[in-house]
């Protein structure tokens, strides 16, 4: 599937956030229930580790939707692979990676909504471009609530899309 030059948005008749009360949420998990669902796009949210790998977290830190604790940023990937999300539906599910959720559905035409969340700039970039490269049918970039200089993402990789809002 194909975006128009002219509207980079034109593929997105449903957008689905999450699944939660069948799924815990941002889980690959549950972009399989959005597709199996019908859904074209899913709504996810990128955070970088203290080994700045990208994971698919919504809140800063684990406590929340992990058996965890502590700040995503300051913990390894290993760490926090280590963790098993909220048990929903009796499912256990891991904290994916970008790069996971990308090799998993990257060949669907399940296009990824990022938030990018509270990440550096140049270091978000490099490990960003380095798993999303091949990949850019696949993923649309956003940034709102002012949380992020929306400068440093505009031309993060050739060919994805960037939003910013308020």
């Amino acid at each position: 599937m194909t975006r128009s030059a002219a509207n980079p948005f034109s593929i997105f008749p449903l957008l689905s956030p999450y699944i939660s009360d069948a799924f815990s949420e941002n889980t690959l998990e549950s972009f399989q229930g959005a597709i199996d669902a019908g859904c074209l796009a899913v709504e996810t949210d990128l955070r970088l580790t203290k080994d700045k790998q990208i994971v698919l977290l919504h809140d800063a830190t684990l406590d929340r939707t992990t058996d965890g604790a502590g700040e995503v940023s300051r913990v390894s990937l290993e760490e926090v692979k280590s963790y098993s999300c909220d048990d929903v539906a009796g499912m256990s599910a891991k904290v994916p990676t970008f790069r996971e959720a990308l090799e998993m559905f990257g060949d669907t035409d399940l296009v990824f909504f990022c938030e990018l969340k509270a990440t550096s700039g140049s270091t978000f970039r490099d490990a960003f471009n380095s798993v999303a490269a091949g990949y850019e049918d696949n993923v649309v970039l956003f940034v709102g609530f002012g949380s992020i200089n929306e400068y440093n993402y505009k031309n993060i990789l050739d060919g994805i899309p960037f939003v910013a809002g308020n």
